[in-house]
């Protein structure tokens, strides 16, 4: 009984966190569309949907998942919602949207890696740029094969020129924010209570130490399976002890670097259940949701694993 209530107000308060964000992004969607912004701000990121063949309107939530990826799903499904987005573009787009959402952690862990690590620090740093920009680039050409050169989203009538006064567009935004948020409570709450029920009975932490079992089979020293093991905790950890051991000499900077990568991998689906389920699923719906990580944890599996093979064979 305890545990169901202690997960029920961890619920309560993750909901209350990620709340804002959402409806924040949500509010903005229906608001962008109200007033006819979609092809003003567009541009901002034109050269990009357009590799991708997506609605320029697929660049405004990418542009905001740079500052909070809830509020960026929010606006992707609110677009979707008032018809300016297909369902594969919505889907693509979710998948582009990882570019950011991953680089914005950075904003606090730069600072401790350099601080920790150095000129390594830095270079693993880097290396995580180039995958990411390798990944969103597969989704986008991927994208591009899959999507026409000029989706149905882009046919503006005369009405969608229209412009309507300020307060009418903000009331019409609050009403559909208001109908669009209850939908995404529907499934966001109950998302996260699993999820966070797995975590208080240990089955996140069971899996967690599973994987570290399977660490050892990769191509880095004994001596670094702590950084791992840490990793599955706290990333800013895991670069501490990084930087203790390879101050002392006792593992290399191409250790440091592949121990970093292996980690990543195994930490990578952990993060994956534990909060991109909540923050995915949650707005998304179950079947889309899942296919939307599916597609973004195969990716980064098999990128780093490429990553971790030819740092091993060409350093």
């Amino acid at each position: 009984m305890d545990l169901i209530l202690k997960t029920i107000l961890e619920t309560l308060i993750f909901t209350a966190r990620q709340l804002p964000y959402i409806l924040i992004g949500l509010f903005l969607a229906e608001l962008i569309v109200a007033l006819k912004w979609i092809i003003k701000l567009a541009w901002l990121t034109k050269p990009i949907m357009r590799y991708g063949h997506l609605n320029p309107a697929c660049g405004i939530p990418f542009l905001m998942a740079f500052a909070s990826p809830p509020a960026a799903n929010s606006m992707l499904l609110g677009f979707h919602k008032e018809n300016k987005i297909t369902f594969r573009e919505l889907f693509f787009a979710a998948l582009v949207n990882s570019f950011p959402s991953a680089l914005m952690h950075w904003r606090w862990w730069l600072p401790a890696i350099l601080s920790m690590l150095g000129n390594v620090g830095l270079l693993y740093f880097g290396l995580i740029v180039i995958a990411e920009i390798l990944r969103v680039l597969i989704f986008l050409t991927a994208a591009r094969f899959v999507l026409p050169k000029l989706g149905s989203a882009l046919q503006w009538d005369k009405k969608d020129a229209e412009k309507i006064p300020w307060k009418e567009a903000i009331v019409t935004s609050l009403k559909a924010t208001g109908k669009m948020s209850f939908h995404i409570l529907k499934l966001f709450v109950p998302v996260t209570f699993i999820v966070l029920l797995l975590v208080n009975i240990g089955a996140i932490t069971m899996l967690a130490d599973s994987l570290k079992g399977i660490a050892a089979y990769f191509p880095i020293p004994i001596e670094g399976l702590p950084i791992i093991a840490a990793q599955f905790g706290n990333s800013l950890v895991a670069f501490a002890i990084a930087g203790n051991l390879f101050s002392q000499s006792v593992i290399t900077a191409k250790d440091v670097v592949l121990t970093l990568f292996v980690g990543r991998i195994f930490s990578a689906i952990i993060i994956a259940i534990r909060m991109q389920i909540p923050m995915v699923v949650g707005i998304f719906g179950q079947k889309v949701g899942f296919q939307i990580i599916g597609c973004r944890l195969a990716s980064t599996l098999v990128i780093d694993l490429l990553m971790i093979f030819l740092i091993y064979f060409l350093w």
